[in-house]
């Protein structure tokens, strides 16, 4: 189920969709691909968008680790969809089709996704003042060991929780720098949110899925849930438990700012777990470094793929399953209800 790179997965994701008779939607940003290739946020619904629940699963907010996603969803299609009536189901192939296309992280504006989706009433602005602290250390171009070494010194300095949260929720300051949340609602986001808003009506009950890789153990998933309580059949991680701070900005944000007044509204983070958090820094770091630079796919980037999307066929396979089994969670229980 996994493709070689975003074209390939858009492709098959595409095919899946028609062959199961989805309605498709495809938003069109304007950034480009390597080749000059045309990049969209592609959307596959199935029954009634406006009945009275509805399931959301997204793929590929970080561009470069949304080839677990896209399995999933190409894997699901390939299973075939049968929506009871009273239902709708979304699948939002890669939400930054430039990231993937790219083999980054972030948008074509270097911006992290995950911390652009801010509420109409928010400012982008947040924690710059303690970013800048450590932003001399977190952006350097210097080589790893001494690099390892800085950020350990740091650690030592401020506590390796209070760091993290400087350094992880999201920052508006420093549009060069890592887990920029930008100035704006950026064209992907901004597209999507408008489909959202124009399709899909105000349901009772309402489940997103959203998912990533790289936080937490090798090949396992570590599944967050924002808002209420509800019993998928997977196991849920406190978010004190492993990351310990609010990301500003985040897809989690989106769901509850639509759908807060549904009488049941949920939403969960699925991560696939790949490398420890500093060795994903220093494959982050010196990705962007490079892109800053050259505005070219180089090694920095494979190696961020190897680091995110690893081709070990046992973590494939778990994560797939691991995948597959909160998606399928998700259904059974608004089924259910």
């Amino acid at each position: 189920m996994f493709s070689e790179d975003y074209f390939q997965a858009r492709l098959r994701f595409l095919a899946g969709a028609r062959k199961t008779g989805a309605r498709l939607d495809q938003l069109k940003i304007a950034a480009r691909g390597p080749k000059g290739e045309e990049l969209t946020i592609d959307i596959a619904s199935f029954g009634d968008l406006r009945a009275p629940k509805l399931m959301i699963h997204s793929s590929g907010v970080h561009g470069v680790e949304g080839f677990v996603g896209s399995a999933v969803q190409i894997a699901a299609l390939e299973k075939g969809i049968q929506i009871p009536s009273g239902l709708g189901l979304i699948f939002v192939h890669i939400l930054n089709p430039f990231g993937m296309a790219w083999l980054r992280r972030v948008n074509e504006n270097n911006v992290d996704l995950n911390r652009n989706f801010l509420r109409d009433d928010e400012k982008y602005s947040g924690p710059d003042e303690s970013y800048a602290k450590l932003n001399t250390t977190i952006n350097s171009d210097g080589p790893k060991a001494l690099y390892l070494a800085k950020v350990a010194a740091k650690i030592l300095t401020h506590g390796f929780e209070p760091m993290k949260k400087v350094v992880m929720q999201g920052q508006y300051g420093f549009p060069s720098g890592l887990f920029y949340g930008g100035s704006r609602l950026e064209e992907g986001p901004s597209l999507y949110k408008a489909w959202l808003r124009k399709h899909v009506g105000q349901p009772e009950r309402v489940i997103v899925i959203d998912q990533h890789t790289g936080l937490g153990p090798w090949g396992r998933e570590t599944l967050f849930r924002y808002g209420e309580q509800v019993d998928i059949g997977r196991t849920v991680t406190p978010m004190a438990a492993n990351v310990g701070y609010h990301i500003g900005g985040g897809m989690d944000s989106l769901t509850p700012e639509l759908f807060g007044n549904a009488r049941t509204c949920v939403h969960f983070t699925s991560e696939i777990g790949t490398l420890g958090k500093l060795p994903l820094l220093n494959l982050l770091r010196l990705e962007n470094q490079a892109f800053q630079k050259t505005r070219q796919i180089g090694p920095e980037n494979h190696a961020l793929l190897a680091g995110m999307s690893p081709q070990d066929q046992g973590w494939r396979e778990r994560g797939l399953k691991d995948g597959l089994a909160t998606y399928n969670g998700g259904l059974r229980w608004l089924e259910e209800r």
